[in-house]
């Protein structure tokens, strides 16, 4: 990020500095080219549903290219310097999300960004089926494209063209009415429908919708849990990625025992959830090992013994008088169970 932004920002630099910068964002960014490589080749489906992924590509990819394209003509486009500069700063702004000063918020934010992400996509549904109506309804009808007066609408009509269309629909959204001031509502009756339903659709209930969302967002979002989960993804990934076969061999850093000390009631309920899929929480659900699983006695039956032990009830009730057999039959009745209740409530009250 340095060097490029160096060769990039400062002015008069000489041709062999600006050269040395651009060929060190080169190496560079193929270096993290390889870390993101490696990521793909570990996990392809984890890395292709990470939308970050893509974030991180376009901020290694648009540098290297753009420098390439430097070195060979001596002259770079303006706006692959400027998407480059905003990517790289961005993705230098992600790193706080590995530190407790700022990695609280960064969760948060993407916590909200993973939960809204539909609803940004039913808006911008919403926005192209009011822009590709406005530009049916507004653009020019006249044959003569290339007379004068064609040419003044070209310049002046933002729905000539689908793509302005959408972006003077989104300008609407936000209440700039300037691209559709040189039409008279009063005169034009389909126009008017369609300005008052995108405004009080769009700009007044989908709005504050999302505002209400993002409220209940914020507020069951515990940023805590999820800055110590998205910390412990990025330092696996170090491990994982980054580091060299003899630092993942040090015993100081990966010793063979760790102990953990943790509550056995809560983490029954965590294994309890997780077990019967009633995983209910904002957090990724958690992987838990057979080992700790074995300690709340919720450990995977493999060897059949939920089976004996069930051929040894049979064994059991077989062996049982038919009174016995009755009065099991009679507890397991869940009707009889739910009487019992209701007759105890009475009582109580």
């Amino acid at each position: 990020m340095l060097s490029f932004l160096i060769a990039a920002t400062i002015k008069g630099l000489s041709s062999n500095i600006q050269s040395l910068l651009l060929t060190m964002t080169i190496i560079l960014g193929i270096l993290h080219l390889i870390f993101e490589i490696r990521q793909f080749i570990y996990s392809p489906i984890s890395w292709i549903t990470d939308i970050w992924n893509y974030f991180d590509i376009g901020a290694i990819l648009f540098p290297i290219i753009t420098s390439l394209n430097w070195l060979q003509s001596s002259t770079a486009s303006i706006w692959a310097i400027t998407v480059s500069i905003l990517l790289l700063e961005l993705k230098f702004i992600t790193f706080f999300r590995a530190i407790k000063f700022g990695g609280t918020h960064w969760a948060m934010i993407i916590r909200v960004i993973q939960n809204s992400l539909s609803f940004f996509v039913i808006i911008g549904f919403i926005i192209f089926a009011f822009a590709h109506s406005l530009y049916v309804l507004l653009r020019s009808t006249t044959d003569a494209i290339n007379n004068s007066n064609d040419s003044k609408e070209l310049n002046t009509n933002m729905f000539m063209n689908l793509n302005t269309a959408f972006l003077a629909t989104y300008m609407m959204l936000i209440g700039d009415l300037s691209s559709i001031s040189n039409w008279s509502l009063t005169e034009n009756l389909t126009l008017t429908i369609l300005i008052v339903l995108f405004s009080f659709f769009t700009t007044i209930y989908l709005m504050n919708l999302f505002i209400g969302l993002l409220s209940n967002f914020i507020s069951e979002t515990n940023k805590k849990e999820l800055f110590l989960l998205q910390r412990a993804k990025i330092l696996s990934e170090i491990e994982l990625f980054y580091m060299l076969p003899y630092q993942r061999r040090k015993n100081n850093w990966f010793p063979e025992i760790i102990f953990y000390r943790f509550s056995l009631d809560k983490f029954y309920e965590i294994a309890y959830k997780v077990q019967n899929n009633s995983w209910d929480n904002t957090l990724e659900k958690p992987f838990l090992p057979n080992t700790l699983l074995k300690i709340v006695h919720l450990y995977e039956d493999k060897d059949g013994l939920s089976q004996k032990l069930e051929i040894i009830k049979i064994e059991i009730i077989q062996e049982l008088t038919n009174d016995e057999k009755k009065i099991i039959q009679k507890l397991n009745n869940k009707n009889i169970v739910q009487e019992l209740k209701k007759i105890l409530l009475k009582e109580i009250d």
